[in-house]
């Protein structure tokens, strides 16, 4: 064990921690393992309880209709069925039918009458399968009706039902947010031309604004085909790497490789959150999978509670944008701006080493203030046996990055190859060997996990088919570029605020792209790459989860933590600071992003890399030692000009890191002369 200490400023719950010892680790990996184990679906992604059924036919039906539609999606997605819609609406169908079985109307609501599948939940699940075949009685004619606003009687009764079975299951699986937001386009869409001036609407008839909604322009258009087409197989590819132990194999690696250093506990945290996260696609879910470990291990070697949810939260989040699977967002992205997935995650790679990196540096200061030591790890297997041991779990992932970045492969066939292979990878070795059970297991997991992203999907194609009805998008850019006076730096600033909000009680992919559908015109328009705007905007999409009043990561790591969960979110925004600043950067520069020759390309690598390190110096006060305030300012003025790309600022940073050294320096003299005197 690392017997590094420091006790000087500020220890942690006012004493200096030693570490914990290896029988209380092995305590907690055992726990860890054994909870790991029992990934059951009686939980959504926030924690709360789902339905149970005690009756095993209900039970074997529900089971087995989700592994064939499971089935079904990858049969069709690689198979390349003719008409897309009949895919999108059974999609849409399993995960409203789903989301009406399993979700309960009320959470929190101990009345058993209400926790129960009842009458109300029973003809909710039957009028989604009735919309489903009423699309597939004749999709084409269906279509073609719609997309001319000629929809007939029973066009618009299916249609009117679609649009509430979507709200109500929305509401169920992510809260009131978003179908409030669609509700809203949707009396827009009605009645905007009652509104005064420039955000008037012409005001649509009903039959025309629930014929755009049920169509490929509303509830089946790209959100929901996004989910179908890429979402979904990677939600099942994530539940087969959790019943394989990939999860667990990541926190053992972390743990033998960061854990017996200063601040340990957090650094596994960071690392092992990071990696999976990548993969979970949620950071909430990601907070409630890795967090029951993490948070106990941070708290019980010193770290105050709120600091420890707090790192939990905001390494679960970074996952979002950490390539190869970035959470989906990568392969929503590619869909709505025609980018290759090797473009958009190579291009995001850069920023997303800067936000780990900065989150590293920030909890090894903390550390290293508060005298915090790591965890003995020496009864742990060495790192070598460990990935001797678990080398195969790796097969799968190292498969999915090879044939969507080299060999361009869709997808779905990368997804599915992917799969397979985790159960082929798996078979190598006893302990991690898959059963057919377990198998059909991952399949149905994967379909009660992705439930939440349908319905939020199909909620927010209520939004954006009003949305494009309207026109309101170019007019909500041109009244952001209007406010803004065309100032690039103003309308970065209130497209960020917009997003933030927008995103606040939403799943990424949701409000990611509600903020694209509505912002992504306005940074466009000012000659910002159209790369850059939209990952500009999946940035502060994302950070909504850490950002208070409505940050479901950081409340999901507070309740882990039982710390206060505004306390842990502010903390939480102070670690991730470099994720709210390092998007303007790369709208600047977009040499971050990969954009440019490779000489600004190495030249800015170089540079944000070292003003990450004094972002995070000046941050958290620490350097050695702890160093004052000028020196700090010095320390923040040199890591905002090193990563911002460009010759000049570079310079200007590095001269303002040679006045740091210099006055720390002459500090530290001071300091030492004084106490020799």
């Amino acid at each position: 064990m690392n017997q590094t200490n420091t006790p000087h400023a500020d220890p942690v719950e006012d004493q200096v921690v030693t570490g914990m010892d290896g029988e209380e680790l092995s305590e907690l990996i055992s726990q860890y393992e054994e909870s790991a184990k029992n990934t059951s679906n009686d939980k959504d992604e926030d924690g709360g309880k789902l339905r149970t059924f005690q009756n095993k036919i209900f039970k074997g039906v529900l089971r087995y209709t989700a592994i064939a539609l499971a089935l079904y999606h990858i049969y069709a997605l690689i198979f390349q069925l003719p008409i897309p819609l009949v895919l999108y609406s059974i999609h849409w169908g399993m995960g409203l039918t789903y989301a009406f079985v399993y979700y309960p109307s009320y959470k929190g609501n101990k009345k058993a009458l209400r926790k129960t599948f009842g009458i109300i939940d029973a003809i909710l699940a039957i009028a989604t399968i009735a919309v489903v075949l009423y699309i597939l009685r004749d999709p084409n004619a269906l279509m073609y009706r719609v997309s001319k606003a000629n929809a007939n009687t029973l066009d618009l009764v299916f249609g009117t039902i679609a649009m509430i079975l979507s709200l109500e299951a929305a509401r169920r699986t992510i809260g009131l947010g978003l179908p409030i937001i669609a509700l809203v386009f949707f009396a827009y869409a009605m009645w905007g031309n009652y509104l005064p001036g420039m955000i008037a609407s012409k005001g649509y008839s009903f039959r025309r604004v629930i014929s755009f909604i049920f169509s490929v322009e509303g509830i089946y258009g790209s959100p929901t085909a996004s989910s179908a087409q890429y979402v979904f197989l990677l939600i099942i590819f994530g539940a087969f790497l959790g019943y394989s132990g990939t999860g667990e194999f990541f926190m053992k690696l972390a743990m033998k490789l960061a854990g017996h250093a200063r601040g340990g506990p957090a650094k596994v945290a960071v690392i092992s959150s990071g990696l999976f996260g990548s993969i979970s696609g949620s950071a909430v879910a990601n907070v409630m999978g890795t967090g029951v470990f993490t948070i106990p291990l941070m708290k019980k070697t010193g770290y105050k509670p709120h600091f420890a949810g707090a790192v939990e939260a905001v390494a679960s989040t970074g996952g979002q944008i950490m390539p190869p699977v970035m959470g989906s967002g990568a392969f929503i992205m590619a869909e709505l701006i025609g980018y290759k997935y090797s473009q958009i995650a190579l291009g995001a790679l850069l920023p997303a080493i800067l936000y780990y990196l900065s989150i590293l540096l920030m909890v090894d200061f903390e550390a290293a203030k508060s005298g915090l030591l790591g965890v003995d790890t020496s009864h742990m297997d060495a790192a070598k046996k460990i990935l001797k041991q678990g080398w195969n779990l790796l097969v799968p992932l190292i498969i999915l990055i090879v044939c969507l970045a080299f060999f361009q492969f869709t997808v779905a066939r990368s997804a599915t190859l992917a799969i397979l292979a985790t159960i082929i990878a798996c078979a190598l070795k006893k302990e991690t060997r898959m059963n057919f059970k377990t198998i059909l297991d991952g399949f149905e997991t994967g379909v009660i996990r992705s439930v939440s992203v349908i319905c939020a999907v199909a909620s927010a194609g209520v939004a954006i088919g009003c949305i494009m009805l309207t026109g309101v998008g170019a007019k909500f850019a041109f009244a952001v570029l209007t406010l803004a006076h065309n100032n690039l730096f103003l309308t970065l600033l209130m497209s960020g605020l917009a997003a933030t909000i927008l995103g606040m009680g939403l799943p990424t992919v949701a409000a990611y792209i509600i903020s694209a559908s509505l912002l992504a015109s306005s940074l466009v328009q000012l000659g910002i790459p159209i790369f850059a705007a939209h990952m500009f905007l999946l940035y502060y999409s994302i950070l909504s989860q850490i950002t208070p009043p409505v940050a479901l990561a950081a409340y999901a790591a507070g309740n882990i933590a039982d710390a206060n969960p505004n306390k842990v979110g502010f903390t939480a925004m102070r670690l991730g600071v470099i994720a709210f600043i390092i998007p303007f950067f790369f709208v600047y520069g977009p040499a971050l992003l990969m954009i440019g020759t490779p000489l600004e390309i190495i030249e800015a690598s170089i540079t944000s890399l070292i003003g990450c390190f004094f972002l995070a110096v000046g941050l958290e006060g620490w350097l050695v030692e702890k160093i004052n305030i000028p020196c700090r300012i010095l320390a923040l003025g040199a890591a905002f000009c090193c990563i911002a790309a460009g010759l000049v600022t570079d310079l200007i940073g590095l001269g303002l890191i040679v006045a740091f050294l210099l006055l720390h320096k002459g500090t530290r003299h001071k300091l030492l002369r004084k106490k020799s005197a």
